[in-house]
């Protein structure tokens, strides 16, 4: 008896010995996998006089979510505290809190972040940020569809990226006249906009500040505007014009993507940077063609002495019924006429030498096409989802075609093309690529389907 109870106590001690090691291994492994980068918490805001869940999630390069700690570093005149997860308050203002992963960096190195809290007091649907705030922090209002108005204090000069994105319920908002900057995505989404008026002192709107403000009708940019984000404005369809003011030396690209109801960017004459023609938006001396509006209609005649269209300036312009291009330009940029679907014709002058990726895709109704003796490449889906072309003649001068250059132009039944192009296996459409290659050796000629459903294309001499 005395024996079997030795041994017994010797397998105990053994578990016991082995459990701590697993026990202590895991712990390791499990630190050294957390590897946490940021701590995502919104909205970053709390009704004063009630409880406010802190919803956050720990955000881990290496996957997963470890538990978070949360505690009060500086409570300011808000009486606040916190009991688990749950921030009570008192008092409007703001408050720092401190949330903590235990070894969410390594093993022993916890990873710490603070964030500021703005408690505001309540309205019906109108929320009063008190006064002496200086700074509407990121995510500080994001997803609050409750609110219908915030009330902005005089003393704020800056807001911040998200800060009131997904306000979808917000009819209206005063940005005060101290307000230097905009953030990235500062009210995006916030649908029921009608109008923005930016004071003089902002001198930058952030990426996508704006963009899907579906109901804003107008925006007034303050003097003090400096540069204007990429898709600022972008999706706000009931937006028909636009003014930019004299300061202005910076617009991105798209920042007007998807105003599918704008009739003209206008710029004052005093802007050293941008100019503008009849509502279409230029570099100053007239060589450049930015942007123009897409709730054009009609035709449009560009000046002879612009030499290059931009990337994406007359994307989603889709009641343009002509375009007419002069020779002497050299570049049409990268989706310049994406979506153009009521562009029927195109002539590119043999002064163009650079024609960008899907310069034409989707140009549905697109049924003739002459591509100057300058293009020595045509890039991947340059005329790709053409659907109207039946037949494109490649000049002399390509020797390079892109995979879907042509894709899915699904009338498309003639190609007429020089010797020893190299081109992309996905370039036409069907077994085009067979055909020229392989069957022919890159032979030139005039290569043919007899119908649209047709796999096989065959070559003809010039």
């Amino acid at each position: 008896m005395k024996v079997i109870c030795k041994r017994l106590y010797k397998k105990i001690i053994f578990c016991l010995i082995l459990g701590s090691s697993v026990i202590l291994l895991t712990r390791c492994l499990f630190g050294a996998l957390l590897a946490v980068s940021s701590i995502e918490l919104y909205p970053r805001s709390a009704i004063a006089g009630t409880d406010h869940v802190l919803n956050g999630r720990s955000i881990s390069t290496k996957g997963g979510s470890p538990p978070i700690s949360w505690s009060v570093k500086y409570a300011g005149t808000t009486g606040a505290v916190i009991n688990g997860n749950v921030l009570t308050t008192t008092s409007p203002g703001e408050v720092v809190i401190t949330a903590t992963v235990v070894d969410g960096i390594s093993k022993g190195r916890d990873y710490i972040e603070d964030i500021t809290i703005i408690v505001f007091t309540l309205n019906g649907t109108t929320a009063i940020i008190p006064d002496g705030i200086t700074n509407i922090g990121e995510y500080a209002f994001f997803r609050r569809g409750d609110l219908t108005n915030i009330i902005i204090p005089y003393s704020v000069t800056s807001i911040g990226h998200y800060a009131f994105g997904l306000c979808s319920g917000l009819v209206e908002i005063v940005i005060p006249n101290n307000v230097t900057s905009i953030g990235h995505y500062a009210f995006t989404y916030c649908s029921e906009f009608i109008e923005i008026v930016i004071p003089d002192k902002v001198t930058n709107i952030g990426w996508y500040a704006f963009s899907g403000c579906t109901g804003l009708t107008s925006i007034t940019l303050g003097n003090g505007i400096t540069s204007i984000g990429s898709n600022a404005f972008r999706d706000c369809k009931n937006l028909t014009n636009i003014f930019i003011p004299a300061n202005v030396n910076l617009i991105e690209e798209n920042v007007f993507s998807g105003a599918s109801n704008l009739l003209a960017i206008n710029v004052t004459p005093e802007n050293s940077a941008y100019s503008s023609v009849n509502g279409i938006l230029y570099n100053k001396n007239h060589t450049i063609l930015i942007k123009c509006p897409e709730g054009k209609t009609g035709e449009v005649n560009i000046p002879n002495n612009v030499t290059d269209i931009a990337d994406y300036a007359f994307s989603g312009c889709a009641n343009l019924t002509g375009i007419s291009i002069p020779n002497g330009v050299l570049d049409i940029g990268s989706m310049s006429f994406i979506n153009c679907i009521k562009l029927s014709t195109i002539a590119i002058p043999n002064s163009v030498t650079t024609i960008g990726f899907s310069a034409f895709n989707g140009c549905s109704v697109l049924s003739s096409v002459t591509i100057g003796n300058g293009i020595t490449r045509i890039y991947e889906w340059t005329f790709a989802r053409c659907s109207g072309l039946t037949e494109v003649t490649i000049p002399d001068n390509v020797k390079n075609i892109g995979n879907w250059a042509f894709t899915r132009n699904t009338e498309l039944v003639s190609v007429t093309l020089s010797s020893n192009v190299t081109i992309g296996r996905t370039a036409f459409p069907s077994d085009f690529y067979n055909s020229y290659i392989v069957v022919n050796n890159r032979a030139a000629g005039t290569y043919t389907r007899p119908n649209i459903n047709s796999e096989e294309w065959i070559r003809t001499l010039h």
